[in-house]
């Protein structure tokens, strides 16, 4: 963020986001989170004496029923390191300092700032979840404790290093090959995993229930347009285990 002379840099688990924020310049730094719901929904709250920042957005659809829920919301915990030395809420221009809940409004939001004169490098570990706020926590606990920025960074890095190796191109093209292992690094960004760690999931097609895939990944947002005839052959072809969750997630749907 050059205006500003603050280092951003992000990493991630399967379920939970680590973002790590340099201030650079300054003594204090403030970081804002913002509910993004299309029809003026969500919540968002402050847990000052527990560093987090809680909310959830609920999805609603774009398609048939335009606008009506969809049966799931995004779920998140936000876990910082350093202490909050001063917090607030805030909906469009209006912002209320010291308050630590707000729902339901057109842009609404949280901020929190932090003294840095000693440190200045705030760490925040982000769990998320279709299923709830408290398995948004579960699933940070699961993925992230014990676990340092670099050391997340790193294990991201092997785990696409290793998907993205099952295929080997022997053009010696520089270009080419950053084409390549970049198309086929987006071709595996959908469907996305869908249940907790613990297998947790949302039921189909919104009826409020909850499910459990168990030990096996449960799939969704699959992307039907003509998939079927490129995408899901390439997966059975480089990730047949990954694939093979995929189908059977498509015929608990059903």
């Amino acid at each position: 963020m050059d205006s500003y002379n603050i280092d951003a840099e992000m990493t991630a688990t399967a379920r939970s986001g680590y973002l790590r924020f340099t201030f650079n310049n300054s003594d204090s730094g403030v970081i804002v989170i913002e509910p993004n719901s299309d029809e003026n929904e969500g919540f968002v709250e402050i847990i000052s004496e527990q560093n987090e920042i809680i909310g959830f957005n609920p999805a609603h659809r774009i398609y048939q029923g335009w606008g009506e829920r969809t049966g799931f919301s995004g779920y998140f915990v936000a876990k910082f390191d350093q202490k909050f030395t001063s917090f607030g809420t805030y909906q469009d221009s209006i912002v209320y300092s010291g308050d630590s809940e707000i729902a339901d409004q057109e842009k609404l939001g949280a901020f929190v700032k932090f003294q840095l004169s000693n440190n200045k490098t705030v760490l925040v570990k982000v769990g998320t979840s279709f299923t709830s706020i408290d398995e948004a926590r579960k699933n940070l606990k699961a993925e992230t404790e014990g676990i340092d920025f670099e050391s997340a960074k790193e294990n991201l890095k092997n785990e696409w290093n290793k998907i993205l190796s099952r295929v080997e191109i022997l053009d010696t093209s520089k270009e080419n090959k950053i084409k390549f292992y970049t198309a086929l690094y987006h071709s595996y960004q959908q469907p996305r995993l869908y249940n907790d760690f613990d297998g947790s999931y949302p039921s189909f097609a919104g009826n409020d229930s909850t499910c459990n895939s168990g030990n096996s990944n449960y799939y969704d947002d699959f992307s039907i347009w003509d998939t079927y005839r490129a995408s899901h052959p390439l997966f059975n072809l480089l990730i047949p285990d990954y694939n093979s969750n995929m189908v059977k997630s498509l015929l608990l749907k059903s």
